[in-house]
């Protein structure tokens, strides 16, 4: 990894995602019941949505470092503020933060 991407994926750990500055703490759940503790900033968004608009959702995301949920599956929990919510889509940007797609409505997990 050259210097930029470095400093660049230091900044989105240490100050963005930081628990203490920007970010939420949260747990994602993976498929096996497994739970981890980890830092995102949480956003809900409220788009009205119109027929012909380029937005086709005003789900909930979150913003996490890559490499902290480097092998989440659609279907996994990922819990905010004590509310659950089920990954949809995973869209890694390339500067070490992935964004994550939520629903409001998870199916039932499975207990560790």
């Amino acid at each position: 990894m050259n210097q930029f991407l470095t400093d660049i994926d230091a900044d989105v750990t240490n100050v963005f995602l930081n628990a203490e500055e920007f970010g939420t703490k949260a747990t994602w759940t993976d498929s096996s019941g497994n739970a981890t503790e980890v830092n995102c900033i949480f956003g809900q968004p409220y788009v009205p949505l119109e027929v012909g608009d380029p937005i086709q959702s005003d789900n909930p995301r979150a913003i996490v470092h890559s490499a902290d949920l480097a092998n989440c599956r659609q279907g996994d929990g990922f819990d905010v503020e004590g509310i659950a919510h089920e990954i949809l889509e995973a869209h890694p940007c390339g500067t070490g933060a992935t964004v994550l797609i939520l629903s409001r409505d998870p199916a039932p997990r499975p207990k560790p």
